[in-house]
Order: structure tokens, then C-alpha cells, then sequence
């Protein structure tokens, strides 16, 4: 079954925020991940695909709430 999803590439950390509030069954994805895994078997079923690979991202820092960024 196919299913149907839409790819956005964000150009700017603002705009990935803005794409993933906006969308709350949206997913980010990037490099390493096995998101397409998991929607190839059903368990995933994101509206859209954020892609940040092409972001400056250069590292990833816990929250004191727990969380990431």
C-alpha cells in the first residue's frame, strides 16, 4: 500500500520549527534515521517529511525539561 506523504526541505532552522508546529503529524527527518523504515511497515504514517540534513546543525543538547534541540 502507498502511502501518501508530502517532503518539505526546511532552509532555516526557523522554518522547520515553523513546518513541524504547524503540522503536528509532520515528522523531521535527516540523516541516520529509519523513519522510512517504519513507514514502509505501517507503523509510521507522517503528513510530511521535514528535511533538515541540509541545516547547519552541528550538535544535539538535552533540555533541562528532558527533551532535545
Amino acid at each position: 500500500m502507498m502511502i501518501n506523504f508530502q517532503y518539505v526541505r526546511a532552509n532555516h532552522v526557523t522554518d522547520a520549527i515553523r513546518l513541524i508546529s504547524a503540522d503536528p503529524a509532520a515528522k523531521i527527518i535527516a540523516a541516520g534515521t529509519n523513519l522510512v523504515d517504519l513507514m514502509n511497515e505501517d507503523v509510521e504514517r507522517p503528513s510530511r517529511l521535514i528535511g533538515i540534513s541540509r541545516l547547519p546543525l552541528k550538535a544535539v543538547e538535552k533540555t533541562a525539561q528532558g527533551g532535545l534541540r
